[in-house]
């Protein structure tokens, strides 16, 4: 059965984005946002939180291919602050967004700010893997921790 400490962060954030939100006994939660993106958390060993979401399949070879995850070392080597690394997942055959956040230091509410520019990031590689893209992160990054009007997803202030 899932933590009393994260099951109590995960009903604290489905109240701040107005959904319900109810983890598994294995510790995990998937949501499901509109944008077709499925975020996942999961209570880590060493009182970890970790957030991830899968960006999209590149082709198998190729030139684009090699330009995409070449862009996405780029971008996990960007200075602080940084939403999320970059990883190819052999066993989904996609690239993957994830990050570790300490569950001491977090509350539902540093837990949804973050989410804002993390899910940003996401849709953006997501969008340029479908239309066979290289997303740049060159100044792009450091806009992400700046919230527009409305909140993340319009959903919170």
């Amino acid at each position: 059965m899932a933590s009393d400490a994260f099951s109590a962060l995960c009903d604290d954030l489905g109240k701040i984005l107005k959904i319900r939100t109810r983890p598994n006994r294995g510790n995990t939660m998937l949501i499901r946002f509109r944008t077709g993106i499925e975020l996942r958390l999961e209570q880590a060993p060493g009182n970890n939180i970790i957030v991830a979401t899968t960006c999209g399949k590149p082709p198998p070879t190729g030139r684009y291919r090699e330009n995409l995850l070449r862009e996405a070392l780029k971008a996990n080597g960007l200075p602080a602050p940084r939403t999320g690394f970059f990883a190819y997942s052999t066993k989904q055959e996609a690239l993957v967004l994830s990050d570790h956040l300490p569950m001491d230091e977090l509350s539902a509410q540093k837990l949804a700010d973050f989410l804002g520019p993390f899910m940003q990031k996401a849709e953006m590689w997501k969008n340029a893997i479908e239309h066979g893209e290289i997303p740049s992160f060159t100044g792009v990054e450091a806009s992400f921790g700046k919230s527009a009007a409305g909140g993340i997803f319009g959903l919170i202030k």
